[in-house]
């Protein structure tokens, strides 16, 4: 009797580089043990099994240099899979704007940069970039975009950003409410522009048609406010990790709605389906959770691989259909995954893989459901469908 496991593997190289030979071999050895396989089909999988061990191996196959003198960059692929763009500072913040378009922020820079792939080929990725600088202090927190309009918080100035790329003008505004610590931010589908505040324990909402701002105070002391994902213009959702909590404003009833995430703590990674249900992340153990509106409980829990590691520090939902996908970063154990979500919402499958060069992941943003951003180190990285290798190599049964 033979049953077959799966071998997912992704990103540059496994462990160490001898490491895809023992791969290799192992998944070989396997593959000679299916005697219900002709001679030759044997010996086209057992060639693509080696490549795919000489793909994953320290120098990828991809790997070109683009020696462009216009003034664009040549990324570096790392595998079918992930392609990496180095930039200059540390990006932690990311958002899409269109396929090849990325925004990211630069808190050390006190700048904003935007990626823009010029060229993408199965043997080169050219891409140019471009830097706004911001006041010194500044350090740019969190970004989002609405149509073309890049909102953002600065941190350190206690200001919202608007920056127009099309003018290239930067437009910022004094938050009445001094050292509030302004973090996360989402523009909700009406134009208003909401924001956390953390130091301030407040949340924001900034009017960007007559510039003017009202602030709520949130009523449970230290909550450490962040995160804010809107997909309605009346429900605003929004993470307090301080007290273990994800919170939803009733705009209508002007009220807020706190909900627990015992027994786990630590909330940090927030998603909104397209029917206003949340997913969350908790960073005192490795599950993401789905609101269960109704049970006694509020959440339905799933646990990820190494579920007793910290947790993801950052999702993403791709809103897509067959199938939907909610992708996360953990910074904590740098891994970035993937997890597919049926039609009833289930967990339907998780596929994870070890960051470059173990670099830290920050953020993680989506187009559509077949291709994943994410900020690492000093790099940008792209992560595209399939998102890992998977070999079925057979398991003997006694």
């Amino acid at each position: 009797m033979k049953n077959y496991s799966l071998l997912t593997i992704g990103g540059k190289n496994m462990t160490t580089p001898n490491m895809n030979h023992v791969v290799v071999g192992f998944a070989i050895r396997c593959l000679l043990r299916i005697t219900k396989l002709a001679v030759f089909d044997k010996a086209l999988l057992i060639i693509g099994i080696v490549l795919l061990g000489v793909t994953t191996s320290g120098t990828p196959v991809l790997s070109q240099d683009t020696n462009d003198t216009s003034g664009s960059n040549g990324a570096r692929p790392l595998s079918p899979f992930l392609t990496e763009f180095p930039i200059a500072g540390r990006p932690t913040s990311i958002e899409v704007e269109t396929s090849g378009r990325v925004w990211v922020t630069l808190p050390e820079l006190d700048a904003i940069t935007v990626i823009s792939v010029t060229e993408s080929s199965l043997t080169a990725v050219a891409y140019v970039t471009q830097t706004y600088q911001l006041a010194e202090g500044s350090h740019p927190y969190s970004l989002a975009i609405h149509d073309t309009t890049i909102w953002f918080t600065a941190n350190g100035s206690n200001q919202i950003g608007k920056l127009d790329p099309t003018t290239e003008n930067v437009q910022m505004f004094e938050i009445p409410e001094a050292n509030s610590g302004p973090a996360g931010i989402a523009v909700a589908p009406d134009g208003m522009v909401w924001f956390t505040m953390q130091t301030a324990n407040k949340l924001g909402r900034l009017n960007p048609e007559t510039n003017a701002f009202d602030i709520y105070s949130y009523p449970f002391p230290n909550g450490e406010l962040d995160e804010v994902k809107i997909m309605r213009s009346n429900s605003i959702w929004f993470m307090a990790p301080g007290v273990n909590r994800v919170v939803n404003y009733d705009v209508d009833r002007n009220q807020f709605i706190s909900i627990p995430t015992s027994p786990y703590t630590r909330p940090t990674g927030l998603a909104v389906e397209a029917d206003d249900t949340p997913w969350v992340s908790i960073t005192s153990n490795n599950y993401v959770g789905r609101y269960a509106a109704g049970t006694l409980t509020f959440w339905r829990w799933d646990s990820l691989p190494n579920p007793e590691a910290e947790g993801p520090y950052r999702l993403v939902l791709s809103n897509s259909v067959n199938p939907a996908r909610l992708f996360y970063v953990n910074r904590f154990i740098h891994r970035v995954g993937v997890i597919d979500i049926a039609a009833d919402t289930a967990v339907r499958r998780v596929r994870e893989i070890a960051t470059p060069d173990n670099c830290q992941p920050v953020d993680i943003a989506v187009t559509g459901n077949v291709e994943g951003w994410f900020t690492c180190g000093n790099s940008v990285i792209r992560w595209v469908y399939p998102f890992t290798y998977d070999v079925y190599a057979p398991v003997i049964v006694r």
